[in-house]
């Protein structure tokens, strides 16, 4: 190998190096702003809050949080599109081959949507009732998960259109429950709940 290739090389590392590095510091801010962002919306509401309180409770200039967001509604959606966890929880559902297998699954199901999602779905329901984009991503989201649930219906024989309708009140349900748990309508324990959800799948499962 030459030393002019040797030469090559070693730029072509230091730029993906770089730009690696740039991408991180990319995510950490904007984990930093949804951060704050949600904290805000706690204290505010989300109609109330404004993008200078987010910069400053990020502790960041306007102008850097307007680099990587464009509204605080964006700022709401990818503060959802962070929580990944959920997919794998849908997977061990679908690939459980016993009662207590899908309660163990549901039983992470709902500690996931409780913990993680349902602080910020107060804030979605609120968004929504008055951005149009927000109400129709609201639309995709609960969407792609209710066709999880399709999935897993139709593994189990059931028709399509059957399954299709199922899953969509299914989840449609779900996150209304999430919606009134978390505005403290509801003081359903967990136990109940997740037996009633595994109730209601193991029914609607059936062809």
């Amino acid at each position: 190998m030459t030393s002019e290739t040797q030469e090559t090389q070693a730029r072509g590392h230091a730029r993906r190096g770089k730009s690696g590095l740039r991408q991180m510091q990319k995510d950490l801010t904007r984990k930093l702003v949804t951060d704050a962002a949600l904290k805000v919306f706690d204290e505010r509401g989300f109609a109330a809050a404004t993008m200078d309180e987010i910069a400053t409770e990020a502790s960041l200039n306007r102008g850097t949080i307007y680099l990587h967001f464009s509204n605080k509604a964006e700022i709401l959606q990818t503060a959802i599109n962070q929580m990944t966890g959920l997919r794998p929880l849908y997977e061990q559902l679908s690939n459980s081959e016993s009662r207590s297998e899908r309660e163990a699954a549901f039983e992470l199901i709902y500690d996931f949507w409780t913990e993680e999602v349902a602080h910020i779905w107060i804030h979605v329901r609120e968004a929504a009732a008055m951005d149009a984009g927000i109400n129709q991503w609201l639309v995709r989201f609960i969407g792609r998960y209710s066709s999880w649930t399709q999935d897993v219906l139709e593994q189990h024989g059931v028709e399509r259109e059957l399954a299709r309708a199922r899953a969509f009140l299914l989840q449609n349900m779900w996150v209304e429950f999430i919606y009134r748990q978390r505005d403290g309508g509801s003081e359903l324990n967990r136990r109940a709940v997740v037996t009633a959800l595994i109730d209601l799948y193991e029914t609607a499962r059936t062809p």
